[in-house]
């Protein structure tokens, strides 16, 4: 396999953990892979991934998208769709 650009976005510390457990496996690999990480969790959940490559930057992240009646609007779309 030829090196990739692996990039994570993510929120809350459990997905931190996962994460941080995956980029120091991909940057353990013989390829030279460059690993992004991107949360609002603290540096220090990424520390080993760091250590070993891992390119990390602290940014508040809110992956909320609003859509109070996500129903309404499927069948509408449906309705467009056979007209």
């Amino acid at each position: 396999m030829s090196a990739l650009t692996h990039c994570y976005a993510l929120l809350g510390f459990g997905h931190a953990t996962r994460v941080s457990a995956f980029a120091r496996h991909l940057l353990s690999l013989q390829e030279s892979h460059t690993v992004y990480i991107i949360s609002s969790a603290p540096r220090h959940v990424f520390a080993t991934a760091i250590a070993l490559g891992a390119i990390y930057r602290n940014a508040e992240i809110d992956p909320v998208i609003l859509q109070p009646l996500a129903f309404v609007a499927f069948c509408i779309i449906g309705l467009l769709q056979r007209l």
